[in-house]
This record gives C-alpha cells, structure tokens and sequence, in this order.
C-alpha cells in the first residue's frame, strides 16, 4: 500500500490508498457538470487511472458534501478531499464578499490548491496525467457566447502542457 501524502500550500492531506498511476484527475464540484466529466472520462480511462479532487471551500451545502461521495460511490473512483482555508475568513480577510470581479475564494480555495495538487501528484508518481474540467456554457453569461470546451491539462514533472479538446457535451 502506497501512501500519499499532498502538501497544498500549508495544508497536509494524507491519502492511503493502493493506487495505481493516475492518468487523469477530475476537479469535482459536487455538481452535474464535474459528474458528467467523470462519466466521460470514464469511457476513455479506467476506474483505477481516474482520481477526484474536491477542493473543500468549508461552505458547501451539506448535499453538496453528500453528493461528492456519492460520485465516488455511483462511478468507484478515489475522490481526494483538500482544504486551504475557508470562505468566512476571506470575507474578514478581503472585508468583502466574493463575486465575478472578486474571485479570491475561488483563487485561493480551489485553483491555488489544484495547481499545487497537480504539481506534487506528477513528481509524486513520475508520470504525467490529464485534468479534465466540466464547464457547462449555460453556467453563466460569460460562458453564454463560448465554445464548449473540455480541457485536458498534461502534467509532467516539470511542464505543464496544456491542450483543449473542444467537443459538444
């Protein structure tokens, strides 16, 4: 049995787990756009190659916290749950509430965390894998006039290419 241990910024999150080479690694919201990312990455990984990442905002809806574990349930994939922080004390820190022209809480609570995931997973492991992002373009209007579009990130130890593979979901 492998243990992993993920450093995210200044947060520890120890995932034993026997695991296999992680191919492909889907940020799960707890929404129908990350689950149906994972049942299309479904179709071209296997169940093993595929690892979740909730990145816990600490001010999610308590079904939101249920559905992510569903998704691990319903599709037998290894969902990895970190937390940097939480949205009330950004609020104090920023003395603001977040919004479209106020990403912190997404910035620092979710992308700032995946990145530093993503890094240590592919030096971890010594391979590269994909991220898989589900966006839904009727999500919001500044998605209203924007191509469909899945992206797939490969990470290697040291670069990080990125591709879009535009298709209609």
């Amino acid at each position: 049995m492998k243990v992993w241990v993920f450093v995210a910024l200044d947060v520890e999150l120890e995932m034993a787990a026997t695991m296999n080479i992680i191919k492909c690694v889907v940020p799960i919201s707890g929404g129908k756009d990350s689950q149906a990312c994972v049942k299309l990455a479904l179709q071209k990984f296997d169940k093993s190659e595929i690892l979740g990442l909730f990145c816990d905002t600490k001010f999610e809806h308590p079904l939101t916290y249920a559905h992510v574990d569903k998704i691990s349930e319903m599709y037998g994939i290894k969902i990895a749950k970190l937390n940097n922080g939480d949205v009330p004390t950004l609020v104090r820190k920023y003395g603001r509430f977040p919004s479209d022209a106020a990403r912190f809480c997404t910035d620092e609570l979710k992308i700032k965390v995946g990145k530093a995931f993503y890094k240590k997973l592919a030096q971890e492991q010594g391979e590269g894998f994909e991220v898989w992002y589900g966006m839904r373009k009727a999500e919001s209007s500044q998605r209203e006039n924007a191509t469909r579009v899945l992206f797939a990130m490969t990470f290697t130890r040291h670069i990080c290419l990125c591709r879009q593979n535009i298709r209609s979901i």
